[in-house]
């Protein structure tokens, strides 16, 4: 697929940056054309409807990334150490192509962050850079992870050393100076699988805060959406995390196809919507989300496909 970018405004102040609301819950929207790929940008809040657990709620506020009216990022690249399968099942693949990741972290704006952190399969697991302003930082410390030696591991371990990274790298985006939306890249050819009740362990945090996560890879590890499921297991797991979140998952052999595929992840977090609601009362339940475009919106772009997250949970946090 051959995809389009649309020039950030930078015309716009971003002191206009809409005040966060802690009683209301937000949903981040991306808006892609189905057929081109490109980013949607026009998009007015007139244009969008939105369905909590089935009934319809007013957006009483509206964010629009070209407008700078939606929260920073915090960037985490994520991989898993090295052990002694096929580099195309892990992390491996990434081995001498960190620099590819360059000219994407480049694009990053002043006021978001990046950091990196890793999982392994003996059940350890650790954020080897904090949040900070430093992309060149991020991609040497990619390099020194993939040079260490290969580790033996178990899989049950390695996904309990994954869930564990994940919630630190929650705490550690909230614990940050500005609040900033985690968008979480799994530099990983996603060939693990984890019991439904881990993958819904990592779910339920990432849908608590809430956050992004997408996958990248060179494609060595062949996804079949129809063997995602069987036997109380999630395969494909990065796959299944980036769905429910909003996100999604891209691999390429081609490596400078690859290094666009995250500055496409970039645009389309940098120019996300944000629509707010008032759940009325937080009942801490998960709830069920439905976004569509309104008739209007429709005429606008016949062909637009909306990304966000599936459910909520309802819970009244000011990180929501």
């Amino acid at each position: 697929m051959l995809v389009y970018f649309c020039p950030r405004s930078l015309a716009q102040d971003p002191s206009h940056a809409s005040v966060l609301d802690p009683s209301l819950v937000r949903i981040n929207v991306i808006a892609l054309d189905d057929k081109t790929g490109a980013i949607l940008p026009n998009l007015a809040k007139e244009d969008f409807q939105l369905f909590d657990n089935g009934r319809e709620m007013p957006i009483v506020n509206f964010g629009s990334g070209v407008h700078y009216g939606v929260t920073p990022i915090a960037l985490w690249l994520v991989i898993e150490c090295n052990n002694f399968g096929p580099p195309d099942f892990t992390s491996a693949f990434m081995r001498g192509k960190t620099q590819y990741l360059k000219p994407a972290l480049a694009s990053l704006d002043k006021t978001d962050a990046v950091g990196v952190g890793h999982w392994c399969g003996d059940g350890t697991q650790a954020i080897d850079l904090p949040l900070g302003k430093d992309a060149d930082a991020a991609v040497s410390m990619l390099n020194t992870l993939l040079s260490r030696k290969s580790i033996e591991g178990e899989n049950r371990k390695g996904e309990d050393a994954k869930d564990r990274l994940v919630q630190m790298i929650l705490e550690e985006t909230e614990k940050s100076s500005s609040q900033r939306l985690p968008v979480i890249v799994f530099l990983y050819g996603d060939a693990g699988s984890a019991f439904e009740v881990e993958a819904d362990d990592i779910l339920h945090r990432l849908l608590s805060v809430p956050s992004i996560v997408y996958g990248l890879n060179d494609a060595g590890y062949h996804f079949d959406p129809s063997a995602m499921y069987g036997a109380g297991q999630i395969y494909f797991e990065v796959h299944y995390l980036s769905h429910a979140t909003g996100g999604d998952v891209y691999g390429s052999p081609d490596w400078p196809v690859l290094s666009k595929g995250l500055s496409y992840i970039l645009m389309q977090a940098h120019f996300r919507y944000t629509l707010g609601f008032d759940p009325g009362v937080f009942d801490s339940k998960k709830h069920d989300l439905r976004v569509v475009l309104t008739p209007e919106g429709k005429n606008k772009f016949q062909s637009a496909v909306l990304k966000y997250r599936s459910q909520y949970m309802d819970i009244p946090v000011a990180s929501q």
